[in-house]
């Protein structure tokens, strides 16, 4: 996909994605005041030591991933790594930064669960 995105939407000479939905990935949103945000379409935009990228993460339950792309240099990379915590209940974290409930509270699991079920 990254590789995809550097190519407007190719990959070895086969479209994946129109030209206009890359595009639009990649152009800055606006906020209904005309504001400009750091974000496309599901990309976020960002700039290291003066270079532009742009990002696409996620993850799940025990891992965390990030496609990051940096169109002027050509490199796409894709990370994929562990989550520090145990698995949660990603819809409830909000209300874990707000301070309205514990990390503890949105684990899926305990962590008992887990060494319980380890392979030896």
């Amino acid at each position: 996909l990254g590789q995809a995105m550097l190519g407007g939407g190719q990959l070895d000479g086969r479209r994946l994605l129109s030209e206009e939905l890359t595009a639009l990935a990649l152009t800055p949103s606006r906020t209904a005041a005309g504001a400009v945000l750091p974000i496309g379409l599901g990309w976020h935009r960002g700039e290291v030591g003066g270079e532009p990228f742009a990002r696409h993460i996620g993850g799940g339950g025990g891992f965390r991933s990030e496609l990051r792309i940096y169109p002027r240099l050509g490199y796409a990379i894709a990370v994929i790594g562990d989550e520090p915590r145990l698995a949660y209940n990603r819809v409830l974290l909000s209300s874990v930064l707000a301070g309205e409930t514990t990390s503890q509270d949105i684990e899926l699991r305990p962590a008992s669960w887990w060494r319980s079920s380890a392979s030896p």
